[in-house]
This record gives structure tokens, sequence and C-alpha cells, in this order.
């Protein structure tokens, strides 16, 4: 490639172009594109690695906590899942919206695995999701330096596109985190998608938020356009292993 041109193509930061560019040239002159031919070429090369960039960007900036895809599931495992309403929410049209999501059912059932895979789809296409379990929200909210900290957290929950809360349920909450999770649901509410995991019934969330009234509201507006995938059946984790034995009576 000409030196200039190279140099040229860093100035103007076409990275992407100029990777490809001596391929192109050589495809050019063996195919006998014509000079719209190849910059057409050209300059879709630099488009698709700008788009490749920025997609592991957001892949990165969503910090799942598994890399997770839907073609990875196994829907005939657990037939009580609707793998049409889960693809058609991996079509991201929830976000724009926006409504919210709940997978609810037991431990094992896929909810984080179909929370992880649906927000990388909704990467894909443009769209800016933040993965935390509930664990994360409480840690991150109920820092000792929260007074210095807490405007940052919460832009970082309210900016984004897609907002996942995972692992609702898995032990009761410290006092004062339903606050901080009602003040997310709050101000994300009609405004942006949220979507929760949870493994234990609704009715139980005031019990494990500590606070019946909290519970309530958050329940209230997060639920208002909310789609609700119901999960049962065993745990996939446990597929293998064999059913206990049964006691014999005398």
């Amino acid at each position: 490639m000409n030196e200039n041109i190279r140099k040229n193509l860093s100035k103007l930061r076409l990275s992407g172009l100029a990777s490809t560019l001596e391929l192109r040239l050589q495809e050019a002159r063996g195919n006998g594109l014509d000079h719209v031919e190849f910059l057409e070429l050209a300059l879709q090369d630099e488009i698709d690695i700008r788009e490749q960039r920025a997609l592991e960007r957001r892949l990165k900036a969503a910090a799942f906590r598994e890399s997770r895809s839907l073609d990875g599931f196994d829907f005939s495992f657990n037939s009580s899942i609707d793998r049409k309403q889960v693809y058609a929410l991996a079509t991201g049209r929830f976000v724009e919206e926006p409504r919210d999501v709940l997978l609810i059912g037991p431990p094992g059932v896929g909810k984080s695995h179909l929370a992880q895979a649906i927000g990388a789809e909704v990467a894909k296409r443009g769209k800016s999701v933040l993965y935390r379990s509930i664990f994360d929200v409480v840690a991150e909210l109920m820092d000792d330096d929260l007074a210095e900290r807490h405007h940052k957290i919460m832009t970082r929950y309210l900016k984004c596109d897609l907002l996942i809360i995972d692992d609702m349920g898995i032990k009761q909450l410290p006092p004062k985190s339903g606050e901080y999770l009602f003040e997310i649901v709050m101000r994300r509410y009609e405004v942006k998608a949220t979507m929760m995991t949870s493994n234990r019934p609704l009715e139980e969330w005031g019990k494990l938020i500590g606070d019946v009234p909290a519970a309530t509201a958050i329940l209230d507006r997060f639920l208002h356009h909310a789609n609700v995938i119901k999960i049962a059946g065993r745990s996939y984790r446990l597929r293998n292993q064999a059913c206990p034995e049964q006691p014999v009576n005398p």
C-alpha cells in the first residue's frame, strides 16, 4: 500500500479500511471492479469493523456474568418455556416501547441464561445494556462512600437502554435495599426497559426486601407494562443426577 495513503488513513482514523485495503485492491484488479464498486466495498469494510468494535464495547460495558446465547439454550429440556416469546424479546422491541420483563421460576430453570442471552441480542441491535445481580446492586448502593458515589452509580443504572437485575430472591436483602431498588425502578418507569429474574413468588417480595410498602411500590410500577414469563420444571444443572430412591413401605 502507498505509504501516503496509509498515513492519511491513520490520520482519518480509518483503521478498518486500512486493514482490508490491500485485499480490496487485489480484488479490484482481479475482478475488474470499477472505481465506484471498489469504493463501496472499501467503505463497507470500515463500517463493518466499526460496528463490530462498537458491539464489543457494548458487550464489555454490559458486564455479563457469563457469555450466553439463545442458540446455546436447550429449549427441549423445559417445555414450559415459550420459545416464540423468548425470541420475540430478543428482537429488542420491548426496549423500544419500553416495557419491563420478569422471568420467574425455581432455581436452575434457565432464567439467568435467558436474561443474559436476550441482553446480548439487544446489544447486537445497538442498545446499551447493563447486567447486575441483586448482590451487585446492594453492594454498590450500600457502600460506605455512597454519599459521594450515589449520583454516579444511579446515572449508570438509569442511562442504559436495558437494565437486567438478576437473582432476586436468593437471600433476604439488607435494610434500606428496598429504597434504593425502588428509586431505580421508579426513575426507569416508562422511560427505560428493565428486566428482572426471581426465584421467589411476588407475594414474598415484601419479606425478601424487608419493606412491604417499598416492595408494593416496586411491583406496582414494574409490573404495569411488564411481560411476565413464568418458568416451571426441574433444574437443568441437576439433570444428570439420579433421582433419590424412595423408601419402600414394609
